[in-house]
């Protein structure tokens, strides 16, 4: 019925609806079709893995059997959302990217148990090309609680990020917040750069070099490639002046939020500067 009623959508306008209207109805159809899911079924979970094992385990790597009632709403309204951003007018795509993931979608990957796999089914996971953009807009930080699953995650990205330019500089930011400065430096050697290779081989616990990193990390924000200046205050070891730039330059809370707890977190989903973020920008 979901699929006819698409169809129908597709070819009809129906009255009393705008053209706008008709899209966020045709949005729904489709991605109830896309799932083959009976809401009849009151959203039962056993009904719910049966209907959309067959159209998702056959894209993908991830199992459906394990995906709780939660993660299943969120993954729902993912691809509601996707969908409006391929159909909708270009002006309206954009106030929806800039919206995101409406917050009462996210809350349900925030409680959901089964995490892990709800990242797996993010579009741009599946397709092995994740942006930072896309995840943001999912509200991603907000919903994935694990810090392990959230570091996988980055380093997917961080991938992506370089492959798109083949530029580790674009993808320094996320593998210096988990202190993996040696990947970055064999970004470098790969790229052949000799310059950066030596420079990024340094110890930055010296002082000298610390300063070194202080230095190139001013200049990148006088350029304003802030994503890139942030990632030498990383090198350089101040968190506090990354973030800074990250949420006052490009305001951008969630990406400040993913590299607090990458860089100091551990276990811990919550740490220091975290925190003080939240209490700041979020409780006021």
């Amino acid at each position: 019925q979901a699929r006819l009623l698409s169809k129908l959508l597709t070819h009809t306008q129906l009255p009393g609806l705008t053209s706008l209207d008709q899209m966020h109805l045709l949005a729904l159809a489709d991605t109830v079709a896309s799932c083959n899911l009976d809401l009849a079924e009151r959203f039962a979970i056993d009904a719910a893995k049966n209907a959309l094992k067959e159209s998702l385990t056959t894209t993908g790597e991830t199992s459906l059997e394990s995906l709780d009632d939660c993660g299943l709403r969120c993954l729902l309204a993912m691809k509601n959302h996707c969908y409006l951003k391929r159909c909708l007018p270009i002006s309206q795509r954009a106030t929806l990217s800039k919206l995101g993931l409406n917050t009462s979608n996210i809350i349900w990957g925030f409680h959901s148990e089964s995490e892990e796999e709800l990242v797996s089914l993010v579009p741009g996971v599946q397709k092995g090309n994740p942006t930072w953009g896309e995840l943001k807009e999912l509200g991603v930080v907000w919903w994935v609680r694990n810090n392990n699953v959230l570091r996988k995650l980055v380093e997917k990205l961080a991938k992506a990020a370089f492959q798109r330019d083949n530029d580790p500089l674009d993808a320094a930011l996320y593998y210096l917040a988990m202190k993996k400065k040696s990947l970055v430096w064999g970004l470098f050697r790969s790229q052949r750069d000799e310059k950066m290779t030596q420079f990024f081989a340094k110890d930055f616990k010296d002082e000298r070099w610390r300063k070194a990193a202080l230095k190139n990390a001013f200049a990148l924000l006088g350029k304003q490639r802030f994503l890139h200046a942030a990632a030498f205050f990383l090198l350089s070891g101040s968190l506090k002046d990354a973030l800074e730039i990250i949420i006052c330059r490009l305001d951008d809370l969630q990406l400040a939020i993913l590299v607090g707890r990458l860089y100091e977190g551990g276990n811990d989903n919550n740490p220091p500067s975290v925190v003080a973020i939240l209490k700041k920008y979020i409780l006021g």
